[in-house]
């Protein structure tokens, strides 16, 4: 059985080192913040309980922020290269994690039959109210009028 310590040196990038300055070392999207030295995990004020798992899932996450990671680079990195367990152990962490902390549930975003990609950036209602303006710059106004009412079972006056 691997020590966390063990377990969070094989998944740092290659060449790194686990000495950084105060405000490197902590990892952060959203309200969300991971001291890995410390192993603290913060969803917002809250401290948030994680198993050792995890953690190394999270960090993996947080160290590719927008790339794709596929199931078998966290099954080699994050389990180890002898890892002979079924890929959908990953699935189930990132289920976890989506479940424990609340900032990764849009964030963390599956790929069909590739992994996960971790999103730094989210679109928000403003996006969508954006988007909207466009459209109706654009003539559809009617339309989308219609289509907002029936979705959102409210209307603009």
């Amino acid at each position: 059985m691997y020590e966390v310590h063990d377990l969070l040196q094989r998944v740092l990038p290659p060449g790194a080192s686990t000495a950084a300055t105060p405000a490197a070392r902590v990892l952060r999207v959203g309200d969300l913040s991971f001291d890995p030295e410390r192993l603290v995990v913060r969803e917002g004020a809250e401290l948030v309980a994680l198993t050792s798992r995890e953690m190394l899932v999270l960090r993996y996450f947080l160290q590719r922020p927008g790339l794709v990671v596929t199931r078998r680079q966290l099954l080699e990195d994050v389990w180890g290269y002898r890892y002979t367990g079924d890929d959908r152990t990953v699935d189930v962490h990132a289920s976890r994690l989506r479940r424990k902390l609340p900032s990764l549930r849009d964030r963390l975003v599956a790929i069909k039959h590739v992994g996960y990609r971790l999103d730094v950036e989210l679109r928000d209602e403003g996006f969508e109210l954006l988007t909207l303006l466009c459209h109706l710059l654009r003539g559809g106004f009617r339309r989308k009028l219609a289509s907002m009412c029936k979705s959102r079972r409210e209307c603009i006056t």
